[in-house]
């Protein structure tokens, strides 16, 4: 008797899963189609992270004169060199 219910609950609990997985997937696929169905939308979406990195690597470069004394010139991103304290300490500063 106490095996049938177990049964019946998990069977219960296993249904209400499977449906709600089926009603998750279909709720993708229509995400999906409406994202993909407009061109210009996968166009700007695919396009969008490449236009702001060259903006702001234009802006970075444009903004910064080559009078400022930056160590390995303002085009550089890096220092020269790294000593093994830099690297620790921009480890610690970066946690």
């Amino acid at each position: 008797m106490i095996f049938s219910r177990v049964n019946h609950l998990l069977f219960s609990a296993g249904a209400l899963l499977h449906s709600g997985a089926q009603v998750q997937a279909k709720w993708e696929i229509e995400a999906g189609r409406t994202i993909l169905s407009c061109r210009k939308r996968v166009l700007l979406g695919a396009s969008l992270p490449a236009l702001i990195f060259m903006g702001l690597n234009l802006a970075i470069a444009e903004g910064i004169p080559e009078r400022i004394p930056i160590l390995g010139g303002s085009r550089a991103y890096i220092p020269v060199f790294v000593t093994p304290a830099m690297f620790y300490g921009s480890i610690l500063i970066g946690i």
